[in-house]
């Protein structure tokens, strides 16, 4: 297999996924940017602006656009920090977390099919070897001090879904 092969199967994933997105979250009434802090905020509720744009790999700028729309449709708040006032943590609302099922509900058949025929094991494995290859990913970025794509630091619980 070629690095070629590599990265086009990995921008084919990226792609189909949000192509599959596209489809169905014009339901939910939310854009790809809203839908994916939503679904790290499931697992990192509370956590700094700056470090859901590490954890997503989104600019900040891009970030907190995402955040205000959030607001403004009342799926999260934020709070500043009370020492450093710069930092706001974001938080779910009960709203958001009636949303949940949805959204769980779209990541689980996206993973369901996209993981079709492929026995858990090595699905597994190929998961675990993904996250070192992302790890080193990161550790290069940190090293040209490119600061969006320093790992993030906030403890995240990963959903299971079953192949």
């Amino acid at each position: 297999m070629s690095l070629f092969t590599v990265g086009k199967d990995f921008l084919g994933i990226f792609y189909n996924f949000q192509m599959f997105l596209s489809k169905h979250l014009p339901s939910l009434h939310l854009s790809t940017i809203e839908f994916s802090l939503l679904f790290m905020l499931y697992h990192t509720n509370g956590t700094s602006q700056d470090e859901l744009s590490k954890l997503t790999y989104l600019d900040k700028a891009t970030v907190s656009r995402g955040i205000k729309s959030l607001e403004e449709k009342d799926y999260v708040f934020r709070v500043k920090d009370k020492v450093d006032k710069r930092v706001k943590s974001v938080y779910l609302t009960e709203k958001a977390y009636e949303k949940r099922n949805q959204i769980d509900q779209i990541v689980g058949d996206w993973y369901s099919r996209m993981m079709k025929g492929i026995p858990e094991l090595q699905a597994a494995q190929f998961f675990d070897t993904l996250g070192a290859i992302s790890q080193n990913a990161d550790s290069i970025a940190a090293d040209l001090c490119y600061p969006v794509h320093i790992a993030a630091s906030a403890p995240v619980s990963e959903p299971t879904y079953r192949v």
